[in-house]
């Protein structure tokens, strides 16, 4: 799964193409937390409109949502914006939303940037 990073001002734009697995999403959180810009983060996009197969699980994406509710320890207050239309996509965000759930993060579902954008801010 190819995906791009774009670092705006508060925030990480990230770009999703193709299949996507556990193992690259495990990629991209890596990719993600590891960057020393990742300090001043106070917003995540995440574009999954261009995504042509999903191959990950409920216990995958909780995994990932347990691992956010864990940062959102030492780094409160972040806004995650899940773009996707794909249904499967939007179950599955269900479960990330309900692990960090009881955290000081917010994620959200969109069908397009621009109202992810609008919610970020």
């Amino acid at each position: 799964m190819p995906y791009k990073l774009n670092w705006e001002k508060n925030g990480v734009y990230i770009k999703l193409y193709g299949a996507v697995d556990p193992e690259d999403l495990d990629k991209v959180y890596a990719a993600v937390q590891k960057n020393p810009r990742f300090s001043e983060v106070k917003h995540q996009i995440c574009d999954f409109l261009d995504i042509e197969e999903i191959a990950y699980s409920e216990k995958s994406v909780t995994k990932l949502g347990r691992l956010d509710k864990a940062e959102s320890q030492s780094k409160p207050k972040v806004k995650v914006a899940l773009v996707m239309t794909d249904n499967k996509a939007q179950a599955l965000a269900g479960f990330y939303q309900a692990a960090i759930a009881t955290s000081s993060w917010d994620a959200e579902i969109f069908h397009n940037v621009d109202d992810a954008r609008m919610w970020v801010r």
